[in-house]
């Protein structure tokens, strides 16, 4: 029920697992991707994990799942046999969850709210591209979507980070402290030069992506007279605009016909 509601109201897919406790739900809620539900019942849980790849549980690293693998342990079932000792031995404390997690143990308690530290979005490209100026124009849309978000939330931030992916799947990040703000402005054109910054091999780009962080409640403490002051009423105009008919319903023509 809950399922179809938000699928309802807002149009997005969306799959979710229920068990015993947060890693079989959440291995349930990969396991039926996409758009999919499962619920695995306490009798069942063993059995469940048991075929499932020990890169399945949530927290494995790579160099842990390679160490694993070479010992001849792919599968969860051949984990959940190991003895305690060996995997303290093996990995320490670490080892001692991984075995838990296996089982289909975690005494971890749900967390029902917590503050938000941070908001971004990313994008992953239909092709690699080198499209410089489209970028950009990217940049703008996520900078914009985000910045909404963060009005509506009454936050501000003092942090932004920029993100890209090479096609040979090489992440590279670069971030910047800035006075606390949320004006669209202000957040795209430092976006813009942390992604000058950090595209430095001029090779085809897989994802770009913007993150705000250092988040606080509060306004913009503007001049009366600064330009500052006009971008906040333009933000103002156009999230009003937004709020009574979609967050799409205004934008800057720039970033109108972007496919990317």
């Amino acid at each position: 029920e809950l399922r179809q509601t938000i699928i309802k109201e807002t149009g997005l897919p969306i799959s979710f697992g229920l068990s015993v406790n947060k890693t079989v739900a959440k291995m349930a809620t990969n396991d039926c991707k996409p758009a999919g539900e499962k619920n695995v019942a306490l009798p069942e849980v063993q059995n469940f994990l048991n075929p499932l790849s020990i890169r399945k549980i949530p927290g494995l690293g790579e160099k842990s799942f390679i160490k694993l693998s070479d010992m001849g342990i792919k599968k969860i079932h051949t984990l959940a046999q190991v003895h305690p000792d060996y995997m303290q031995a093996l990995m320490g404390k670490s080892g001692l969850h991984l075995l838990q997690k296996a089982k289909g143990i975690d005494y971890s308690p749900v967390v029902p709210y917590s503050e938000q530290k941070s908001i971004g979005t990313q994008c992953t490209f239909k092709a690699d591209t080198i499209d410089v100026n489209t970028i950009n124009n990217l940049l703008t849309s996520m900078v914009m979507d985000i910045a909404y978000q963060l009005r509506q939330k009454n936050k501000l931030t003092a942090c932004i980070t920029v993100t890209i992916r090479y096609a040979n799947f090489e992440d590279v990040t670069k971030q910047a402290s800035i006075p606390y703000t949320s004006l669209d402005s202000t957040l795209i054109q430092k976006a813009k030069d942390l992604f000058k910054q950090v595209y430095s091999k001029r090779m085809l780009l897989r994802l770009v992506g913007v993150r705000l962080s250092n988040l606080v409640s509060g306004f913009e403490q503007l001049d009366m007279y600064s330009e500052s002051q006009e971008q906040y009423s333009l933000v103002q105009a156009m999230d009003k605009i937004r709020n009574r008919f979609g967050e799409k319903a205004i934008t800057r023509a720039s970033i109108l016909d972007l496919e990317i």
